[in-house]
This record gives C-alpha cells, structure tokens and sequence, in this order.
C-alpha cells in the first residue's frame, strides 16, 4: 500500500521454460492486468512477454522470444498497449540479430516483426516506443544514416510502415560539440515535442545531454 503496509511478493522469476528470469523495464496495465517483459527467460532463454493480475494470479508467459531472424531476442524496455495489441522492441534478434521492433496480441497471437534493424542502418534499441499523432516514435543506442553515427530517433507506423530515421547522433568532441551521443532511454510527449536523454555527448565535457526534437506533420525534425 501506499503507507508501506501489505507488502508482498506477487511473482518470483526463475529459470525454467515457462518463466523469465532478469526483468528490464516497467509494467503495462490494463483492466487489472500486468504486462511486461524480462531480457532472459522462456524456452531458449532469449527474453519473454509475460502477463500476471494485479493480485499475483495467472502469471503466463505471452510470447517466448527465440532470437532468431523471425523473431527477437533481449528486450530491454517496456511494452506500449494500443488497443490488444503490445509493441516493444528487442536488443538482438531480427534478420540481422542486431535488434528489432514487434506487435503481438495480449492472447499470444498475432506475433510479428515490424522491424529488423541492421548495422548499416541503425540498431540496439534499450529503450520504449513513445505514441504521437498516431506514429510510434523510439531510439537506437547505435548507428545512423548510412551505420553512421551514434544512436538514432526513427519512426514507424503501428503496421510496420513508413519506417525512416528523424535524426542521427553525431557528436564529435572537439568538432561539434551540439549534439548528444549514445541514447539508452525512451522518448516522452509533451506538447508538441519529444524530449530524451542521451548517455554521452552534449559538451566538450561528454557526459550525456537533455534535448527535444519536433517532428513535423510530414515526419522528421
């Protein structure tokens, strides 16, 4: 409880196939329903999407990532709920085991890949998928345009269309000292602006940054 009274366990994690074990992110709920995801776990130990109710009953693991080309594999973030559809993204697995984005239904079913990154493109997203006007927006902690680049905002439409990079990381210390480096955390919506963190860059000092991006109707800031 909010007083610190009635605290209890609801779920313990471990390691058989039916479970997950090293939970990243946060929690989901919707209609007294947790979800969430764990980077390790399930039936070869690539990571779950798992479901538990609020009162610690009917814990069942949702999706069981495999980490192989068709599917994903260490997420590292959280789940975003449109509907009875969960999109989150994975740090490994995808067509070229460098991270990808994904949907799956609540009931299990419907699993697919929105999105595979690629190392000449953009990969290793940490982070969540942030909702605006309709369009998923997130960050890769690597690459750019043309692999260039050290961490990424991109887009992508909840069917998997109309994926491109909005902006490219490019600090360079002393050369331009204007730019972040190295995104781990998600975007949040205030207004018509997305605000992150990045781990590295910002100053000559290289230490991470605050900074705000606007995209435009057509996409891109």
């Amino acid at each position: 409880d909010t007083n610190g009274g009635n605290y209890r366990t609801l779920h313990n994690f471990g390691v058989e196939v039916n479970n997950g074990n090293s939970p990243q992110g946060s929690l989901t709920i919707s209609g007294g329903v947790l979800y969430g995801m764990t980077q390790m776990g399930g039936s070869l130990s690539s990571g779950t999407v798992f479901a538990i109710n609020t009162d610690g009953t009917g814990f069942h693991l949702v999706h069981s990532f495999t980490g192989v080309g068709t599917d994903g594999g260490a997420p590292y973030g959280s789940l975003l709920l449109l509907n009875t559809t969960l999109y989150g993204m994975t740090a490994n697995g995808g067509a070229n085991n460098v991270g990808a984005i994904f949907s799956v239904d609540t009931s299990g079913s419907g699993f697919q890949i929105l999105h595979s990154f690629a190392i000449g493109d953009a990969w290793r997203p940490v982070g969540d998928l942030t909702l605006f006007t309709s369009v998923l927006y997130g960050m890769t902690q690597n690459g750019g345009a043309n692999g260039l680049g050290f961490g990424t905002i991109f887009q992508i439409n909840p069917d998997g269309s109309g994926y491109q990079i909005l902006h490219t990381f490019l600090f360079a210390n002393p050369s331009n000292l204007t730019d972040g480096s190295t995104p781990f955390g998600s975007l949040m919506v205030s207004g018509s602006q997305l605000y992150g963190m990045t781990y590295f860059g910002g100053s000559a000092k290289n230490s991470g940054s605050v900074f705000s991006f606007n995209p435009t109707a057509g996409g891109g800031g």
